[in-house]
């Protein structure tokens, strides 16, 4: 059994918030009021060990989705290679849990498929490609604790994997 840390998710969360995704909050004025009360404010998002965790065994679980704020957390596996794929709109934000995997991305996606499919229960496959293979790139050696910001429109595959490997992942939708 695995174990996910706070520092983990910690991690995790630092580098969702470096892709600049979300706007700062404004500073408050020096004569601002010295105390907040949420109003109206949206509910924290809890996810528990256990559903992170059946994600993992389930290769791929949405842990939460959210149409108005832009943006997926799903927890994932793999035990195999994958397709090269590119998002059009979405950065991917993935902080490596168990395992090793080469990563290969930029380069250009040879037989790129002329159906546009995304993963299962991909709401929006439109917005994904697929391909054969990529050539040329840059490549990352993938392991536990390493975080990798994926830009909308910039290929990706891992081309290698160790089996299994686990893997946190935001997506953040650029609209």
């Amino acid at each position: 059994m695995m174990t996910i840390t706070s520092g983990s998710l910690t991690t995790l969360a630092s580098f969702a918030l470096a892709t600049g995704a979300w706007a700062q909050a404004p500073q408050p004025p020096k004569d601002a009021p010295k105390t907040y009360t949420a109003t109206d404010a949206r509910p924290v998002i809890y996810t528990s060990k256990a559903t992170i965790d059946a994600g993992f065994a389930n290769k791929v679980l949405i842990l939460h989705e959210s149409e108005g704020d832009h943006y997926m957390v799903e927890s994932a596996q793999r035990s195999s290679p994958g397709a090269p794929e590119v998002h059009l709109k979405d950065t991917d934000v993935t902080y490596v849990v168990k395992g090793t995997a080469t990563l290969v991305t930029g380069g250009t996606v040879m037989d790129l498929s002329t159906q546009r499919q995304g993963r299962p229960g991909n709401p929006h496959p439109e917005y994904e490609l697929r391909g054969g293979r990529i050539v040329g790139g840059q490549t990352f050696h993938l392991q536990a604790g390493d975080s990798v910001v994926i830009p909308p429109g910039v290929p990706h595959q891992f081309s290698e994997v160790s089996a299994p490997f686990y893997y946190l992942n935001i997506k953040v939708r650029a609209d």
